[in-house]
């Protein structure tokens, strides 16, 4: 439980001990009632040359929910969170087998993540290859080599994103977004995603987290199927007990598919199968590079 202390201007050379003091002498707040204080969010404005500053929240545990409560009824500038970090909630319904993950994009990750860290012992296909592997194979074919239609920029451990320089930024409000970036930073991602308006990871280091992330799975007893397609799977009394791949069929209790929409051919037996699915929509953007110079002045001026 903590208070956020918003709109905390500082100069681009203030040091972190200045604005969080600067934060609790806002929120008349002393020192010796906070169990644990820290930047929650900083953003870089910039919107005038002449005053390019950032603009910070600060996080204040006081210890007490009903206390911080309070001194945010009476002070419209400060706002109460009921918790840091929203983790997912699990059932421990009786599964009497494996429950499979199918994809090892962002959703099958985490999905595969969650299970094995709370006694489950998941088991994921992924067609393509892992991070490493895959990352040779797109630069290969970059570099204009043979395409791998299994394993390239849509597929392949990590998903789509792999290859979009670690950006993570997100417009929802979800309260699982910051579990999301807990875990990022306890496999190696620089602490500064947890406050930055626009956490950035990079490409490199995003490879060794998704890596980190699988060996945690594995250690946790799961399993992790790479280059393999799943094809389709059986069921009894409507629930489904078999798995099949173009590798072999295993015997599970549950599946959650957490393909990516380049999965045609997935979809296709999913529908052939009448798995009720809907359409969703999904953004195209434009990339565009410019030199850092153009980027600097065009912002800052110089």
């Amino acid at each position: 439980m903590s208070i956020i202390i918003n709109n905390i201007n500082s100069p681009v050379s203030e040091n972190t001990d200045s604005v969080i003091e600067k934060a609790l002498k806002k929120a008349k707040i002393k020192q010796t009632d906070i169990l644990k204080t820290g930047i929650y969010k900083t953003s870089l404005d910039a919107r005038k040359r002449s005053d390019i500053h950032f603009v910070h929240s600060v996080y204040a545990d006081l210890g007490s929910p009903a206390l911080e409560k309070k001194m945010c009824e009476k002070d419209a500038s400060l706002q109460y969170i009921d918790s840091e970090v929203a983790k997912p909630v699990i059932c421990t319904g009786g599964y009497k087998g494996r429950i499979a993950v199918v994809g090892f994009g962002p959703a099958g990750l985490f999905c595969a993540l969650v299970l094995s860290e709370n006694g489950y012992r998941p088991i994921v296909f992924e067609r393509g290859e892992p991070v490493d592997e895959r990352a040779r194979s797109v630069d290969s074919f970059w570099n204009g080599g043979p395409l791998n239609i299994n394993s390239n920029v849509q597929f392949g451990e990590g998903g789509a994103g792999t290859f979009s320089d670690g950006k993570l930024t997100t417009r929802i409000k979800d309260p699982f977004c910051r579990y999301v970036l807990k875990n990022f930073v306890r496999f190696g991602a620089p602490e500064e995603i947890l406050f930055k308006a626009k956490p950035h990871i990079g490409t490199d280091k995003l490879r060794s987290v998704i890596r980190g992330m699988r060996e945690q799975i594995i250690k946790n007893g799961g399993e992790v199927h790479f280059n393999t397609t799943v094809t389709g799977f059986e069921t009894s009394d409507g629930r489904i007990t078999k798995i099949k791949t173009d590798k072999g069929d295993h015997a599970v209790a549950a599946a959650v598919f957490a393909v990516g929409n380049s999965a045609r051919d997935t979809f296709e037996m999913l529908f052939e199968k009448s798995i009720p699915m809907q359409t969703k929509p999904f953004s195209v953007g434009v990339r565009i590079e410019h030199l850092q110079e153009s980027v600097n002045e065009s912002l800052y001026g110089e």
